[in-house]
């Protein structure tokens, strides 16, 4: 790895962590920007994030049922695996 690239990498980091873009918006600082801070980060902040991400979890585990084969179970009849990996028609 060059130098050249992990010094743009580490530029890169220092500008996407600056607060100057957020400072550049012209609309954040605005009466409207403050409305949709005070709708966004309302007392109900904490339950609409639970109810927007509550969906993730629900998907992961399915992601991973289907990826670790849950449940056992549910495996093709017509065919069986031996010891040594080969499949056989069942009889």
């Amino acid at each position: 790895m060059s130098t050249r690239f992990v010094g743009s990498k580490s530029v890169g980091w220092v500008a996407g962590l600056s607060p100057l873009p957020a400072a550049a918006c012209p609309i954040c600082n605005s009466v409207t920007g403050e409305q949709v801070r005070a709708g966004i980060f309302n007392e109900n902040f904490w339950s609409t994030l639970l109810v927007v991400a509550s969906p993730f979890p629900i998907l992961l585990l399915a992601i991973a049922a289907y990826h670790f084969g849950w449940p056992p179970f549910c495996t093709s009849s017509s065919s069986t695996q031996h010891k040594n990996g080969s499949h056989q028609p069942s009889p």
